[in-house]
């Protein structure tokens, strides 16, 4: 028969094998939007001033998984920037490195729909005249990153920001100057209840102990 003592112990030993399995991935959970662009200095926030009428579409949804290694996972997102002359819905998905400041995140599936006359925005054969290709942000070799088109994931205290930088248009027909900027603003995803668990896995494990010192 087991003891009321044993029971605890395999009680807490059983939480704390339960919460091991859960831990293993950081998740954060896209909460806004910030665009910018080297005509305009400053940082606009969507649904606001200029971009009053620009959406993030799956804002409190979407997901974006560190395997706590440093590779991010990001689920499929979606917006409608419109302002600054621009008027599209974009939605991608892909993988990345923390850090990285020159891999572009771009999934098979990304989809680009114009809303007005400017198609340039997702047309990857309107290009403004750049020597490379505007939608991806490579040179012509297909896969040189232009200088300023760029993709960067960075962590700070408990929020992620991706930041997805491309090319606009092109001057003197050489090196990309002119660039848009995207932000995509993260926040960490509430500790899961495994890992609370864990915690009173570790709480009766201190009782336990208490109980037999005292014994």
């Amino acid at each position: 028969m087991i003891s009321m003592k044993s029971g605890r112990h395999l009680l807490a030993i059983a939480l704390i094998a339960l919460a091991g399995t859960a831990h293993g991935a950081t998740v954060y959970q896209l909460q806004s939007i910030t665009f910018q662009t080297s005509s305009a200095p400053g940082v606009y926030p969507f649904g606001a001033g200029p971009l009053a009428a620009s959406v993030c579409i799956t804002c409190g949804s979407s997901l974006a998984t560190d395997d706590d290694l440093g590779n991010i996972t990001v689920n499929s997102l979606s917006y409608t920037l419109a302002g600054f002359g621009a008027n599209f819905t974009h939605t991608f998905s892909g993988a990345t490195v923390l850090g990285a400041a020159t891999t572009l995140i771009k999934g098979a599936g990304e989809t680009c729909v114009v809303n007005n006359t400017a198609t340039q925005w997702c047309d990857p054969a309107d290009r403004r005249g750049y020597p490379g290709n505007w939608y991806n942000g490579l040179l012509p070799d297909g896969v040189t990153a232009a200088p300023v088109a760029q993709f960067s994931a960075l962590v700070t205290g408990n929020n992620l920001v991706l930041r997805v930088r491309k090319n606009r248009d092109a001057v003197g027909g050489s090196s990309e100057t002119a660039w848009l900027q995207m932000n995509f603003n993260y926040t960490l995803v509430p500790v899961p209840a495994a890992v609370w668990l864990f915690g009173s896995a570790l709480g009766i494990l201190g009782v336990a102990r208490r109980r037999t010192a005292s014994a």
